[in-house]
Protein backbone atom coordinates (compact mmCIF):
# COMPACT_ATOMS: atom_id res chain seq x y z
CA UNK A 1 0.00 0.00 0.00
CA UNK A 2 2.53 2.27 -1.27
CA UNK A 3 -0.29 4.94 -1.96
CA UNK A 4 -0.79 5.74 1.71
CA UNK A 5 2.84 7.17 2.22
CA UNK A 6 2.38 9.48 -0.81
CA UNK A 7 4.53 7.43 -2.93
CA UNK A 8 3.13 8.27 -6.37
CA UNK A 9 5.70 8.26 -8.51
CA UNK A 10 7.36 5.29 -10.04
CA UNK A 11 10.75 6.29 -8.24
CA UNK A 12 9.17 6.82 -5.21
CA UNK A 13 7.07 3.56 -5.13
CA UNK A 14 10.80 1.44 -6.11
CA UNK A 15 12.07 3.84 -2.64
CA UNK A 16 9.55 2.39 -1.13
CA UNK A 17 9.93 -0.93 -1.77
CA UNK A 18 13.45 -0.60 -1.20
CA UNK A 19 12.45 0.73 2.24
CA UNK A 20 10.75 -2.23 3.15
CA UNK A 21 13.19 -4.50 2.48
CA UNK A 22 15.80 -2.87 4.20
CA UNK A 23 13.62 -2.45 7.27
CA UNK A 24 12.83 -6.42 7.05
CA UNK A 25 16.76 -6.88 7.43
CA UNK A 26 17.26 -4.16 10.26
CA UNK A 27 14.80 -5.80 12.20
CA UNK A 28 15.93 -9.62 12.10
CA UNK A 29 19.32 -8.18 13.21
CA UNK A 30 18.71 -5.35 15.55
CA UNK A 31 14.88 -4.07 16.44
CA UNK A 32 15.57 -1.33 18.35
CA UNK A 33 16.88 0.48 15.36
CA UNK A 34 13.60 0.35 13.33
CA UNK A 35 12.42 2.13 16.49
CA UNK A 36 14.73 4.63 16.67
CA UNK A 37 13.77 5.57 12.84
CA UNK A 38 10.31 6.10 13.59
CA UNK A 39 10.99 8.23 16.20
CA UNK A 40 13.14 10.57 14.13
CA UNK A 41 10.72 10.27 11.77
CA UNK A 42 8.71 12.80 13.84
CA UNK A 43 11.54 15.65 13.57
CA UNK A 44 12.06 18.16 11.12
CA UNK A 45 13.87 16.30 7.99
CA UNK A 46 17.37 18.03 8.35
CA UNK A 47 19.57 18.63 11.05
CA UNK A 48 18.16 16.69 13.71
CA UNK A 49 20.40 16.96 17.01
CA UNK A 50 21.95 13.61 17.58
CA UNK A 51 21.37 14.03 21.15
CA UNK A 52 17.57 12.91 20.91
CA UNK A 53 18.49 10.22 19.09
CA UNK A 54 18.88 8.14 22.05
CA UNK A 55 17.79 4.83 22.76
CA UNK A 56 17.03 3.34 26.18
CA UNK A 57 20.64 2.40 26.75
CA UNK A 58 22.90 3.78 29.93
CA UNK A 59 25.73 2.99 27.97
CA UNK A 60 25.13 4.75 24.81
CA UNK A 61 26.06 1.37 22.87
CA UNK A 62 22.95 -0.19 21.58
CA UNK A 63 22.65 3.78 20.38
CA UNK A 64 25.67 4.11 18.96
CA UNK A 65 24.81 0.49 16.86
CA UNK A 66 21.61 1.78 15.70
CA UNK A 67 22.83 4.58 14.01
CA UNK A 68 25.53 2.62 12.52
CA UNK A 69 23.25 0.25 11.45
CA UNK A 70 20.50 2.80 9.62
CA UNK A 71 23.34 4.94 8.26
CA UNK A 72 24.95 1.91 6.71
CA UNK A 73 21.33 1.66 5.16
CA UNK A 74 21.52 5.26 4.07
CA UNK A 75 18.18 5.26 5.68
CA UNK A 76 19.98 8.55 7.90
CA UNK A 77 23.16 10.87 7.11
CA UNK A 78 24.81 11.51 10.30
CA UNK A 79 27.00 14.96 9.58
CA UNK A 80 29.63 14.77 12.49
CA UNK A 81 30.40 18.38 12.24
CA UNK A 82 27.66 19.66 13.28
CA UNK A 83 26.59 16.67 15.40
CA UNK A 84 22.80 16.44 13.94
CA UNK A 85 21.13 13.86 11.63
CA UNK A 86 19.11 14.19 8.98
CA UNK A 87 16.53 11.91 7.39
CA UNK A 88 15.67 11.97 3.94
CA UNK A 89 11.58 13.76 3.79
CA UNK A 90 10.30 10.30 2.04
CA UNK A 91 11.84 7.93 4.31
CA UNK A 92 9.93 9.90 7.08
CA UNK A 93 6.42 10.10 4.98
CA UNK A 94 7.04 6.32 4.70
CA UNK A 95 8.16 5.54 8.39
CA UNK A 96 5.26 7.47 9.89
CA UNK A 97 2.45 6.41 7.45
CA UNK A 98 0.35 4.16 9.64
CA UNK A 99 -0.18 0.99 6.97
CA UNK A 100 -2.30 -2.42 9.03
CA UNK A 101 -0.67 -4.31 6.18
CA UNK A 102 2.60 -3.53 6.87
CA UNK A 103 4.50 -4.89 10.09
CA UNK A 104 6.80 -2.01 9.88
CA UNK A 105 3.90 1.04 10.17
CA UNK A 106 1.23 -0.72 11.67
CA UNK A 107 -0.87 2.15 13.41
CA UNK A 108 -0.47 1.44 16.86
CA UNK A 109 3.59 1.39 16.10
CA UNK A 110 2.85 4.46 14.83
CA UNK A 111 1.04 6.33 17.27
CA UNK A 112 3.23 5.22 19.95
CA UNK A 113 6.50 6.05 18.10
CA UNK A 114 4.81 9.76 18.08
CA UNK A 115 3.38 10.22 21.47
CA UNK A 116 4.56 7.53 24.09
CA UNK A 117 8.18 6.97 23.08
CA UNK A 118 10.04 3.61 23.03
CA UNK A 119 10.12 3.05 26.56
CA UNK A 120 6.26 3.34 27.37
CA UNK A 121 5.08 -0.05 28.59
CA UNK A 122 2.37 0.19 25.97
CA UNK A 123 5.09 0.70 23.39
CA UNK A 124 6.58 -2.59 24.65
CA UNK A 125 3.18 -4.70 25.05
CA UNK A 126 2.76 -3.38 21.14
CA UNK A 127 5.95 -4.81 20.05
CA UNK A 128 4.96 -8.24 22.33
CA UNK A 129 2.10 -8.43 20.00
CA UNK A 130 4.13 -8.08 17.20
CA UNK A 131 6.61 -10.32 17.78
CA UNK A 132 3.91 -13.11 18.76
CA UNK A 133 2.51 -12.41 15.24
CA UNK A 134 5.47 -13.39 13.34
CA UNK A 135 5.21 -16.24 15.63
CA UNK A 136 2.25 -17.37 13.98
CA UNK A 137 3.26 -16.37 11.04
CA UNK A 138 5.77 -19.25 11.40
CA UNK A 139 8.38 -16.33 11.45
CA UNK A 140 10.70 -17.20 14.21
CA UNK A 141 13.77 -15.50 12.60
CA UNK A 142 11.60 -12.46 13.41
CA UNK A 143 10.74 -12.97 16.51
CA UNK A 144 12.58 -14.36 18.25
CA UNK A 145 15.29 -10.85 18.09
CA UNK A 146 12.36 -8.62 18.15
CA UNK A 147 11.17 -10.43 21.62
CA UNK A 148 14.66 -10.68 23.07
CA UNK A 149 15.17 -6.43 22.84
CA UNK A 150 11.68 -6.31 23.96
CA UNK A 151 12.29 -8.17 27.38
CA UNK A 152 15.91 -6.70 27.68
CA UNK A 153 14.00 -3.34 27.67
CA UNK A 154 11.32 -4.82 30.25
CA UNK A 155 14.12 -5.92 32.15
CA UNK A 156 15.54 -2.34 32.35
CA UNK A 157 12.41 -0.20 32.35
CA UNK A 158 10.00 -2.23 34.42
CA UNK A 159 12.34 -4.49 36.27
CA UNK A 160 13.30 -8.50 36.02
CA UNK A 161 10.05 -9.53 37.93
CA UNK A 162 7.54 -7.16 36.94
CA UNK A 163 4.64 -9.09 36.00
CA UNK A 164 4.84 -7.96 32.15
CA UNK A 165 8.44 -8.44 32.22
CA UNK A 166 7.56 -12.22 33.07
CA UNK A 167 5.07 -12.54 30.57
CA UNK A 168 7.40 -11.21 27.83
CA UNK A 169 10.17 -13.80 29.17
CA UNK A 170 7.85 -16.60 28.94
CA UNK A 171 6.75 -15.80 25.62
CA UNK A 172 10.59 -16.07 24.36
CA UNK A 173 10.79 -18.69 25.59
CA UNK A 174 7.77 -20.40 24.12
CA UNK A 175 9.08 -19.21 20.63
CA UNK A 176 12.62 -20.83 21.67
CA UNK A 177 10.63 -24.14 22.48
CA UNK A 178 8.86 -24.26 19.50
CA UNK A 179 11.60 -23.49 16.89
CA UNK A 180 13.21 -26.29 18.93
CA UNK A 181 15.74 -24.28 20.97
CA UNK A 182 14.79 -26.56 24.29
CA UNK A 183 18.58 -25.72 26.30
CA UNK A 184 17.53 -21.58 25.96
CA UNK A 185 13.54 -22.26 26.60
CA UNK A 186 14.33 -23.88 29.46
CA UNK A 187 16.88 -21.65 31.36
CA UNK A 188 14.01 -18.79 30.27
CA UNK A 189 11.24 -20.17 32.04
CA UNK A 190 13.25 -21.47 34.84
CA UNK A 191 14.21 -17.92 35.37
CA UNK A 192 10.49 -16.45 34.92
CA UNK A 193 9.72 -19.13 37.57
CA UNK A 194 11.97 -18.43 40.29
CA UNK A 195 11.16 -14.65 40.29
CA UNK A 196 7.60 -15.19 40.00
CA UNK A 197 7.80 -17.42 43.38
CA UNK A 198 9.93 -14.82 44.74
CA UNK A 199 7.90 -12.14 44.46
CA UNK A 200 3.95 -13.19 43.92
CA UNK A 201 4.52 -16.79 45.36
CA UNK A 202 4.42 -20.39 44.48
CA UNK A 203 0.41 -20.25 44.34
CA UNK A 204 0.28 -17.07 42.28
CA UNK A 205 -1.50 -17.76 38.99
CA UNK A 206 1.33 -16.45 37.07
CA UNK A 207 3.44 -18.72 38.81
CA UNK A 208 1.30 -21.90 38.02
CA UNK A 209 1.13 -20.97 34.46
CA UNK A 210 5.06 -20.53 34.03
CA UNK A 211 5.62 -24.04 35.94
CA UNK A 212 3.45 -25.92 33.49
CA UNK A 213 5.25 -24.20 30.62
CA UNK A 214 8.69 -25.16 32.22
CA UNK A 215 7.13 -28.87 32.34
CA UNK A 216 6.69 -29.11 29.08
CA UNK A 217 9.91 -27.89 27.75
CA UNK A 218 11.77 -30.52 29.71
CA UNK A 219 9.12 -33.05 28.74
CA UNK A 220 9.90 -32.38 24.81
CA UNK A 221 13.70 -32.10 25.64
CA UNK A 222 12.94 -35.53 26.98
CA UNK A 223 11.19 -36.55 23.67
CA UNK A 224 14.03 -35.39 21.39
CA UNK A 225 16.96 -36.99 24.12
CA UNK A 226 15.02 -40.43 23.24
CA UNK A 227 14.95 -39.34 19.36
CA UNK A 228 18.43 -39.01 19.53
CA UNK A 229 19.29 -42.36 21.10
CA UNK A 230 17.30 -44.30 18.56
CA UNK A 231 18.70 -42.11 15.77
CA UNK A 232 15.81 -39.93 14.99
CA UNK A 233 17.65 -36.43 14.87
CA UNK A 234 15.71 -33.53 16.28
CA UNK A 235 14.80 -30.78 14.21
CA UNK A 236 16.85 -28.11 16.49
CA UNK A 237 18.55 -27.71 19.34
CA UNK A 238 21.07 -25.33 19.80
CA UNK A 239 20.27 -21.33 19.25
CA UNK A 240 20.10 -20.33 16.31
Amino acid sequence: MFGQAGALTDAERTVARVWNITLDHITTGQPAAVDLLRSLAWYAPDAIPAALAVLPDASGIGTNQALGLLTAYSLITPDPATGTISVHRLVQALTRTPDPTNPHRTPDLIDRARILGADHPDTLATRNNLAGAYQDTGDPARAIPLLAQTLDDSVRILGPDHPSTITTRNNLAHIHREAGNLDEAISLFRESLDLCVERFGADHPLAGRTRSAYAKAWQKRAVVGSKMEFGQAPQRRSRP
